[in-house]
């Protein structure tokens, strides 16, 4: 019996032995024995790899040097290939680690490893060629990667982790193997230490809100690390009261305060803060906007109607108050945000009339004036607006009797009343007896010589007055009431009453003359314009009665009153009127 021991790498070979056999009588025997150790593959061995530990957030995380822990006595190391296999570090499914192939393996070879590790068949969908030609693995968890790669003929593993992961000690098995399929492996364990990442404010857009109201606004930030973390909200005013309640802020104004505030949100962990600012707007709340109409009775000059209305429609309740008298007006409901009331005034004078109206939010409190004015039938009387602009001067007899009308500006005209007019005088379906004279301060955005009163007639069709104009004031003469206003002048009016010398002069077939009817002289003047003879003869009657202020012509072809023909000779043109104005002018006819 020959016996050996197992034969190492180092022993491969061919060895000669000569054997000899002799018995207890001295004979003996030799033979050769031919011994041949022949090379066979060895596993290559993998030596122990040191843990892997990194900070989380790292890019390469860490790299080992894998051909240092691999020898293999039938191959260079630069012949080995590498597979990487990294565990799950959660039970959740799914559970399949992640595998990771170096430069040089095949088809098969994963095959092999997926089976070794998963201690199963892998099923078709895992094991087959993918449609693009690329071999198809298992989904598994990439929240740690094992990139393996050679360079300058030295194999390298690097670790990259995702980004905000972190792990204690998650199981990474290092498989080498060489070209003929022998393999030997280890495993590692690698610890990514958890990084505090900072927390991240979400942005806040500008918003705005209502005075008097209260606002809520979700905060919301991302913390990756789940950490606890805390909200803090300041305003750059103490108008604005903040307060917190887990991840909502409530922001509720001063009353009636109306603004704007720059709002910064701050979130906070234990060792980070971000912050985010928006600006928040608190917008006025619209108040009831109060208008109020005055209107006189055709017939009962005393009693008057009063129209208010919220133009806002915010008025939750109003009232209407005589500020002199301190009584209110009742009012009632006509309609949407309009009321309705009558009240009948003893004594001419200003008045003001205090409307007020409380809403939701806020309340208003307008008060307009409007003048009650006594018109005389026996005395002369003057009259004014409440802000005194706009007046009325007349004599006695304009009236039949004693009566008093309202004079008020636009403040007081129906809502709806869009002409333009600037005061009201009285009922526009009353006249006087005899014209008035009408005062209003001009526009002194125009020029004086350029505006005149205008009334609305009845036709609603605004109708220019003769009106003069002195020192910024505009005049006129008017018997009807009504709507007043400034418009553009286009009639001439002469201040006084005049004559002008006739053209030609002298004269064969015929002249022109000229003479103004002037506006102090008054309304509806008479007047008396005749042509006289040397001898005091009346011979031609120009005109003779009621005449209107302004300019008049007239064209004498030197005939008398009954068409005939008058001798060459001197005449006299003479002008008298009833407002004491007399005149007269001489005038040679040549034949």
């Amino acid at each position: 019996l020959i016996d050996w021991n197992t034969p190492l790498q180092a022993d491969t070979g061919t060895y000669n032995f000569n054997v000899r056999v002799a018995d207890e009588w001295g004979f003996s025997d030799t033979t050769s024995i031919v011994l041949t150790i022949g090379s066979v593959n060895d596993t290559p061995q993998v030596s122990l790899i040191p843990n892997v530990t990194f900070v989380e957030d790292v890019i390469n995380g860490d790299t080992l040097s894998l051909h240092q822990y691999v020898t293999d006595v039938d191959n260079d190391t630069t012949e080995i290939i590498w597979i990487a296999v990294v565990m799950p570090d959660s039970t959740d499914y799914p559970n399949y680690p992640e595998f990771f192939f170096g430069p040089g393996t095949t088809p098969e070879l994963e095959r092999i490893i997926r089976n070794w590790i998963l201690k199963e068949r892998v099923k078709k969908e895992f094991t087959i060629f993918g449609k693009n030609g690329s071999f198809a693995q298992p989904a598994g968890d990439t929240t740690l990667a094992v990139i393996i790669d050679t360079l300058n003929s030295s194999t390298f593993a690097y670790f990259v982790a995702d980004s905000n992961y972190y792990v204690d000690g998650r199981e990474v098995i290092f498989v080498a193997t060489d070209p003929d399929g022998a393999a030997d492996s280890t495993n590692i364990f690698v610890t990514i230490t958890a990084l505090n990442d900072p927390p991240v404010m979400a942005v806040m857009l500008d918003t705005s809100m209502n005075e008097n109201d209260t606002l809520i606004l979700p905060l919301s930030a991302i913390d990756i690390d789940d950490s606890t973390v805390t909200f803090q909200v300041l305003s750059d005013t103490s108008a604005m009261t903040v307060s917190l309640n887990d991840t909502f802020a409530t922001f509720i104004p001063d009353q009636f305060w109306v603004d704007s505030t720059d709002i910064i949100v701050i979130v906070s962990d234990e060792e980070y803060s971000d912050s985010t600012q928006f600006n928040l707007r608190v917008w006025r709340v619209p108040r009831p906007k109060l208008a109020l109409s005055l209107g006189q009775n055709a017939t009962f000059t005393r009693y008057f109607e009063f129209i208010m209305t919220d133009t806002a429609e915010k008025a939750l309740d109003v009232s209407l108050t005589i500020q002199q008298t301190g009584e209110q007006v009742t009012l009632d409901t006509v309609g949407n945000f309009t009321w309705i009331g009558h009240y009948s005034f003893d004594t001419t004078k200003t008045y003001d009339f205090v409307m007020y109206g409380n809403a939701k939010v806020g309340d208003t409190t307008i008060t307009r004036s409007a003048e009650l004015a006594l018109a005389r039938a026996n005395a002369g009387w003057i009259a004014s607006s409440s802000d005194g602009y706009f007046q009325v001067v007349s004599g006695a007899g304009a009236v039949a009797y004693d009566q008093p009308f309202i004079i008020v500006d636009s403040l007081l005209f129906p809502v709806n009343e869009k002409s333009g007019g600037l005061y009201r005088m009285g009922h526009p379906l009353l006249s006087f007896a005899e014209p008035v004279m009408i005062t209003l301060f001009g526009d002194t955005t125009l020029a004086e010589e350029d505006q005149a009163l205008y009334i609305k007639s009845e036709e609603e069709v605004w109708q220019e007055l003769p009106t003069i104009s002195k020192n910024g004031i505009l005049m006129s003469w008017t018997s009807k009431m009504g709507y007043f206003k400034i418009g553009r002048k286009t009639i001439f009016i002469p201040e006084f009453t005049s004559i002008q010398q006739n053209y030609p002069n002298p004269f064969n077939a015929q002249t022109h003359i000229i003479y103004d009817i002037g506006f102090f002289g008054g309304p509806d003047q008479k007047m008396n314009f005749i042509i006289y003879n040397l001898l005091g003869q009346e011979v031609y009657r120009i005109a003779k009665g009621n005449v209107e202020i302004g300019r008049h012509e007239f064209i004498w072809n030197g005939t008398d009153n009954f068409g005939v023909p008058v001798s060459s000779g001197i005449y006299i043109t003479r002008l008298t009127t009833n407002s004491g104005f007399s005149a007269s002018k001489k005038m040679m006819l040549l034949k």
